[in-house]
């Protein structure tokens, strides 16, 4: 009812129907599987037609002829080869925020809101103020875990905050920068400095919030044993789609879903810092077990000798 995974082969008809959710989705992060292609982010605040791409610093641009509309139980694609070709294979990953945005003055900035708090799931937009120790409401009623965040009109890294200890970059593979971190609290968020990537005086932002919900979705850190019987990690659920990052050292992020590798081993993973079509590999593989996920192989992507940060939802 809040997230899921779509799957789709492409052939030429404009217009088309992607369908199989129960809800009407507010986000939608979509892939070409089988092709060196970008990766896409595009939700209800800023529009259908305005996109994102997770591996660069490009700010927002528009695109008519890839999605075209969202639908009670999926979305609408046009022509374009990013969605729609024969011979490619597509993945979307879609969730549910709160509909049409709201005005939010929690904060010190104001900004527009479209909240799940039900899936503590939030979707916000607002403009940098250049003031150091800037807030901004996030309209979920309780502590944040995860947070991602745009340059929207300008260029600038994908800003990644978690637990208001990590700060890293969706685009790139860096390891944890170790300062200036955002802090949350129960309905806002703090940006401690200026920075062009957060908070440009002028700058117009997009941001991603998301608040575990106990049986719906689970966000932490772990520590990898470097060994074939690896770590195990407790989440509480069956886990429909993982996101792995390393932070203590360089390493692409990497996601894992159901939908893709539908039995244990789950082999097929995407990078979303990068273009690169999916990869299957063994040795890059993770079982999802009944209350969690656990690693039998000790790559570095997500079972080295190191620390990682992970978000999980529910199958």
């Amino acid at each position: 009812k809040h997230f899921d995974t779509l799957l789709w082969s492409g052939y030429t008809a404009d217009g088309r129907q992607i369908t199989g959710l129960e809800f009407q989705p507010d986000l939608i992060w979509w892939k070409v599987r089988n092709a060196t292609y970008i990766p896409y982010f595009v939700d209800s605040i800023r529009g259908i037609d305005k996109q994102l791409r997770s591996d660069d610093t490009a700010a927002e641009t528009n695109y008519s002829e890839r999605l075209e509309s969202f639908i009670p139980n999926g979305f609408t694609i046009g022509t374009d080869a990013d969605v729609q070709q024969a011979g490619k294979n597509y993945v979307a990953w879609c969730w549910k925020a709160g509909g049409a945005a709201v005005s939010n003055s929690d904060g010190s900035i104001t900004s527009q809101v479209s909240a799940n708090t039900e899936a503590g799931f939030s979707i916000i937009s607002y403009t940098g103020s250049g003031s150091n120790g800037a807030t901004v409401g996030h309209g979920l009623g309780k502590t944040p875990s995860f947070l991602i965040i745009k340059s929207r009109s300008a260029t600038g890294n994908w800003d990644v905050h978690a637990f208001g200890t990590i700060r890293c970059s969706l685009n790139l593979t860096e390891a944890n920068q170790n300062n200036n971190q955002i802090q949350f609290a129960n309905t806002t968020f703090t940006i401690p400095d200026t920075n062009a990537n957060r908070n440009g005086s002028g700058v117009t932002y997009i941001a991603y919030c998301w608040a575990e919900i106990p049986g719906y979705s689970k966000m932490g850190s772990y520590k990898g044993n470097n060994a074939n019987d690896g770590t195990f990690v407790f989440t509480g659920f069956s886990v429909r789609w993982l996101m792995i990052k390393r932070i203590d050292t360089t390493r692409d992020w990497v996601i894992y879903d159901s939908k893709r590798s539908t039995f244990n081993p789950i082999d097929d993973f995407l990078e979303p810092n990068n273009s690169t079509a999916e990869q299957t590999s063994s040795s890059n593989s993770v079982d999802f077990v009944s209350n969690g996920f656990k690693f039998r192989n000790n790559s570095g992507d997500m079972n080295g000798s190191g620390t990682y940060i992970y978000m999980a939802f529910a199958e």
